[in-house]
C-alpha cells in the first residue's frame, strides 16, 4: 500500500494523503489522512463527497467524485486518478497538444480604437 499525496481541484492545494488501494466510492473522509505529521485530520471522518470541503476553503474539494487529483495540475496536464475504472491508473484529462504553440481560445471582439479624444463634459446638471 502506499500513500499519494491529494490535491484540492479548485484551489490545487496539497490537502491530503490517501492509501491508493483504500480509495473507492461512495469517498468518505476516513479514507484521507493528513498531508504531513502534525497537521489536522483534512476532512471529517464521516463526511462524504456531497458534504466535503477544501481545509484551504470553503469549497467542495473534488469536482467529481469519481476523479482525484493526485498531483499538482499544469496547463494541458491534470494527474487524475479515476475510481471508476476496473484498474486504478492514473490519467491526465486532456492529450498533450501536438504542436510546440500553446493552445489558444478565441479572443471575444474587441472595440476599434480611432484614437480620437472624447469632448470633455462640462458640469453636471
Amino acid at each position: 500500500m502506499s500513500l499519494i499525496p491529494i490535491y484540492c481541484d479548485i484551489c490545487c492545494e496539497h490537502i491530503a494523503n490517501a492509501e491508493q488501494d483504500g480509495l473507492r466510492l461512495p469517498l468518505m473522509g476516513a479514507m484521507f489522512q493528513p498531508r504531513e505529521a502534525g497537521f489536522p485530520h483534512p476532512i471529517p471522518d464521516e463526511a462524504t463527497w456531497e458534504f466535503m470541503r477544501c481545509p484551504f476553503g470553503p469549497h467542495r474539494p473534488f469536482i467529481e467524485e469519481h476523479l482525484i487529483q493526485v498531483g499538482p495540475a499544469t496547463p494541458g496536464n491534470r494527474p487524475v486518478l479515476d475510481l471508476t475504472a476496473d484498474e486504478v491508473e492514473l490519467e491526465t484529462d486532456e492529450e498533450q497538444p501536438e504542436s510546440n504553440e500553446p493552445d489558444m481560445e478565441p479572443r471575444q471582439p474587441q472595440a476599434q480604437h480611432t484614437g480620437e479624444r472624447r469632448p470633455k463634459r462640462r458640469g453636471r446638471n
